[in-house]
């Protein structure tokens, strides 16, 4: 019986720990951070983690205006993006978001890279809201949802 406490307190005791570990940014510092090192290993999973219920509800609709172009239009995108017909067609946030990766470092127009290359210089939080500012002047507007702070897209 002693044995079966012993047990029972070592599966316990990390469940207990790892349930209580934060699974998202618990500031906009925090989320700007975890941006940056997703934007430097190319995880769009990360990424897509980070983004707001907004920010994955218009990048859903840019998916669904892609998906719905005629074949003619869809074979021009896919062949000036380097893909297949059927990879813009059945695209998800996280195809979307490893896609803008690629296309932002091979065209050399990439805005996470902007947002993410510089450091914070300042902070304005208001209620669920807050802009952080960095040395190149840009603002990188983040959102509260529950607990976590999240990359706000929407005046992107």
């Amino acid at each position: 019986m002693h044995v079966l406490k012993k047990s029972i307190a070592i599966i316990t005791v990390p469940l207990l720990i790892y349930s209580c570990k934060p699974r998202g940014a618990l500031t906009p510092e925090d989320a700007f951070m975890m941006l940056r090192e997703a934007y430097s290993r190319n995880d769009s999973t990360a990424i897509e983690n980070l983004l707001s219920r907004r920010s994955r509800e218009k990048v859903e609709t840019i998916i669904t205006v892609i998906s719905q172009m005629d074949d003619v239009r869809l074979r021009t995108l896919a062949m000036r993006f380097g893909v297949t017909v059927d990879r813009l067609r059945d695209m998800t946030v996280r195809d979307f978001l490893s896609l803008e990766l690629m296309l932002g470092k091979k065209i050399g127009e990439d805005t996470l890279a902007d947002l993410t290359r510089y450091e914070i210089i300042g902070k304005d939080v208001k209620g669920n809201r807050a802009v952080l500012r960095t040395e190149n002047g840009m603002e990188i507007i983040f959102v509260k949802e529950g607990p976590y702070w999240k990359l706000d897209l929407e005046d992107y």
